[in-house]
């Protein structure tokens, strides 16, 4: 695949929280709450933000996977998502792996829209957007699964 094509399709990839963003644009709690709105400028923005090379790839604990982190949280309460619990952040424990033997913590972003006709009923918006970071000296943009 050649590199402009790969550079593409990575920055596609990378936009799976961008989505969920996007996808909630104009979502708020409450009775008065517009109709669900799909901005793809909003969409192509937050791919963008989310794929740049600032972002170094994103690996779990480098200071690209906290600029995106802190992007993504801003996305949120731009859109008015709500947390699940008392915080959109969900830790977790990668695993080791033959390429990187020591685990690693992360945390993914959760949060909720809830139902406007019925409350009790909720769309949950995650991102999983840690990546593989650099590898000799490539910037990995995408996404790894």
């Amino acid at each position: 695949m050649p590199v402009s094509m790969k550079r593409s399709f990575s920055r596609l990839l990378a936009g799976a929280a961008a989505v969920a963003l996007a996808g909630c644009a104009g979502l708020a709690a409450g009775p008065s709450a517009p109709p669900l709105v799909v901005s793809s400028d909003q969409l192509m923005a937050d791919v963008t933000v989310l794929s740049a090379d600032d972002m170094q790839g994103r690996a779990i604990g480098t200071e690209g996977n906290r600029m995106a982190r802190d992007y993504i949280l801003r996305r949120f309460a731009e859109e008015g998502l709500q947390p699940v619990d008392d915080d959109y952040l969900l830790p977790f424990t990668a695993a080791p792996t033959a390429r990187r033997p020591t685990a690693l913590e992360g945390i993914n972003v959760a949060g909720v829209v809830r139902g406007t006709t019925h409350p009790d009923h909720w769309i949950i918006v995650t991102a999983h957007y840690y990546h593989e970071g650099v590898r000799d000296g490539q910037i990995y943009n995408g996404a790894d699964d």
